[in-house]
């Protein structure tokens, strides 16, 4: 009865702990969660492509984004630009990039994704209103443009 009753108390501790580890940090009250959603217009892309290997796009060529205008989400009102560089590896470019913004800095890493739709970027902090900043940026190309979610917990 003992060893059953061990056993039982066992498991019980060792749920008890499981719960916690992987209870999500959405849970964490420390923190405020706000999406933000901001858009950029291909017509206003202004980014400098810098060829240093093979002639044409390869592996080890950067892309600069110069303080490319950002627009509010139905692209109607200009609240900040983007600026940042990326580096061409095999499918992807591994990017660098500070969204600026009428009440800070937001910056992300990560890697952007030739041949999808949609690639996903690590908030890596920020400044001003943004200074406690992390989360997740997407990333959507769309017909009129690119399409930026913000995750952020602040």
């Amino acid at each position: 009865m003992r060893t059953k009753l061990g056993v039982l108390a066992a498991a019980i501790a060792l749920l008890g702990l499981t719960i916690s580890i992987i209870s999500p940090a959405s849970s964490d009250t420390r923190y405020q969660h706000r999406t933000l959603r901001l858009a950029e217009k291909f017509s206003d892309d202004r980014d400098d492509f810098i060829d240093v290997g093979k002639e044409g796009e390869s592996v080890g060529d950067y892309f600069v984004i110069n303080r490319d205008p950002v627009f509010n989400a139905s692209r109607t009102e200009k609240v900040g630009e983007v600026s940042g560089d990326c580096l061409v590896v095999r499918e992807s470019a591994e990017c660098d990039v500070t969204f600026k913004l009428r009440g800070g800095l937001i910056t992300v890493e990560g890697p952007f994704i030739f041949e999808e739709r949609t690639s996903r970027f690590a908030v890596t902090g920020g400044t001003g209103a943004y200074k406690t900043a992390h989360g997740t940026l997407t990333l959507t190309a769309g017909d009129e443009g690119l399409d930026f979610v913000f995750r952020l917990l602040l």
